[in-house]
């Protein structure tokens, strides 16, 4: 008889030991997808700051190529001014050139008279 006693005993040891087992299974899943959903919400969020990031750098790039576009505008039409001053330069300069020479020619007729 202490024999059936001993087994019911160790058996009902084991389902203690096996429900004690569950639960600490259970605890260990539990904590296992609450960290999985925190990974995946912080996944998620890196994932429209990229997202996010992604559309100001490709706003950034089109910034960019928009103004370098006006700076070869403006490169282009300081070119030209340059080019119509020294034009315009010379001019004056040719223009003072002959003036001084009519000078100095009436000047000479002047004074052979």
């Amino acid at each position: 008889m202490p024999e059936n006693i001993t087994i019911d005993l160790i058996e009902k040891l084991e389902e203690i030991t096996k429900d004690d087992e569950i639960k600490k299974l259970k605890k260990l899943l539990l904590a296992a997808d609450q960290k999985a959903n925190a990974a995946e919400k912080k996944a998620d969020k890196a994932s429209r700051a990229t997202a996010e990031s992604n559309k100001l750098l490709e706003r950034s790039k089109s910034q960019l190529a928009e103004q370098r576009k006006k700076n070869k505008t403006l490169q282009s039409a300081y070119n030209q001014l340059k080019q119509t001053s020294d034009q315009n330069k010379q001019k004056l300069d040719n223009a003072l050139k002959n003036i001084e020479e009519l000078e100095a020619a009436a000047s000479s007729d002047s004074n052979d008279e």
